[in-house]
């Protein structure tokens, strides 16, 4: 199956629901509507998937993940750690175009302004061969 899961989201998501209903859910696990119950399993190039009697396997429609309370105390526990050290600035920021252009402080931020500065100063890339004057190069090799 071709698939993305996270346990610890489902896992992020019992313990809010614990501190909510300060109860722990029945089951926890991943619905996949693109790969129901009992269609049949194939690998990435479209052959089947046999289990080791040769027969094909069909798909589960649904991944269970396991937790307990202390994998919810391990969760609640990092997040305590990362919000202390996040209002103490105990953190390496890893500026990126791509994420900084949503933040409100990209303007102010040291890393992001150096970053952008090497970028300023860096080497630009080749665009390919330098046209003379006339717009035409040679590009013959020898006679």
């Amino acid at each position: 199956m071709m698939t993305y899961t996270d346990p610890d989201q489902l896992r992020w998501y019992a313990l809010c629901f614990y501190l909510t209903y300060n109860q722990l859910p029945n089951r926890l696990g991943f619905v996949f509507y693109r790969y129901p119950y009992g269609n049949p399993m194939v690998d990435v190039d479209g052959q089947p998937v046999l289990d080791e009697m040769g027969n094909q396997k069909t798909e589960p429609g649904v991944e269970w993940v396991p937790f307990t309370m202390d994998d919810l105390k391990g969760l609640g526990q990092r997040a305590t750690d990362t919000h202390k050290a996040l209002h103490k600035e105990l953190f390496v920021a890893k500026p990126s175009p791509t994420a900084c252009r949503f933040c409100d402080y990209e303007s102010v931020c040291p890393e992001r302004q150096a970053q952008k500065a090497q970028n300023r100063k860096g080497p630009r890339k080749d665009t390919g061969p330098v046209l003379e004057t006339g717009g035409f190069t040679d590009l013959t090799i020898g006679e």
